[in-house]
């Protein structure tokens, strides 16, 4: 034991440790990817394709303090309540 790490066979230990380190490493990583792709497929069969999430309207059509709420929404939301209540009132 003790000539294998003070010869010329040490240097060779050491080199063949660090690739299959550096190679489990690697091994590793292609691993955890290729489980996420399959997650990630298993997840839109049974729920259909990720959707994006919506763009944000224009800053000057917002209403202040809201970051997706328009003047428009908030007006066919007001109209839509507004005939509830006289739905309701009638």
């Amino acid at each position: 034991m003790q000539a294998l790490l003070s010869g010329k066979l040490s240097i060779f230990v050491l080199a063949t440790f660090l690739v299959l380190v550096l190679g489990g490493l690697f091994v590793q990583r292609i691993v955890n990817k290729m489980r996420w792709e399959i997650t990630m497929a298993e997840y839109e069969i049974e729920r259909g394709p990720i959707e994006e999430a919506p763009k944000p309207p224009p800053a000057e059509d917002l209403l202040p303090g809201y970051t997706m709420l328009t003047y428009q929404d908030y007006e066919e939301i007001e109209k839509a309540l507004k005939q509830e209540l006289l739905d309701h009132l009638s």
